[in-house]
């Protein structure tokens, strides 16, 4: 199964940056050819820190990676530890799901 050709994630030279470039190309064609306009944004900082392993996994086996590579991913991601400084004390703790 091969990815859809607006998909942005996961892919190299693609990015969120790419996807609203692609976007405002749209928006400003219509724009100029006098069309109606209607976007609606998602919040994708929520929609990616809060997707859970599995999801993730299931997801990339459904596009058919290899288990090799699918362990790989997910030992990355359990495997990340976010740091906070709160009151200048460090503070480190483990991430238990999301993919940022």
């Amino acid at each position: 199964m091969s990815l859809h050709p607006n998909e942005h994630a996961y892919q190299p030279g693609k990015s969120v940056e790419t996807a609203l470039h692609q976007l405002l190309v749209q928006v400003e064609k219509a724009l100029d050819q006098q069309e109606t306009v209607l976007c609606v944004f998602l919040d994708k900082e929520w929609a990616f820190n809060n997707t859970s392993y599995d999801s993730i996994c299931a997801t990339f086996a459904q596009h058919g990676v290899d288990y090799t590579i699918l362990r790989l991913i997910r030992v990355t991601l359990e495997g990340r530890l976010a740091t906070v400084t709160f009151c200048g004390l460090p503070r480190s703790f483990g991430v238990s799901r999301g993919c940022l």
